[in-house]
């Protein structure tokens, strides 16, 4: 199975929260787009800026995902 940088985001921005005494939501696709857009989501210490970039599940499972300031995976 496959996954494309934006739907790995936007799976686990959903799962993390904002933090841990708030409801966890859904980010909307906007906010999703210029996190990417603008350089703020990290891969094991490099920036991705490619929204359809495809990662393999083999891939995924030993990586750091890093969207701002908050470690997501």
């Amino acid at each position: 199975m496959t996954y494309t940088l934006w739907h790995m985001v936007k799976c686990y921005t959903y799962w993390m929260g904002k933090n841990e005494h708030e409801n966890k939501s859904p980010p909307s696709n906007s906010y999703i787009n210029r996190l990417i857009k603008y350089g703020h989501v990290k891969i094991n210490g490099v920036i991705h800026k490619d929204a359809n970039e495809v990662f393999t599940e083999h891939e995924c499972e030993d990586m750091s995902i890093r969207v701002g300031k908050r470690t997501l995976k």
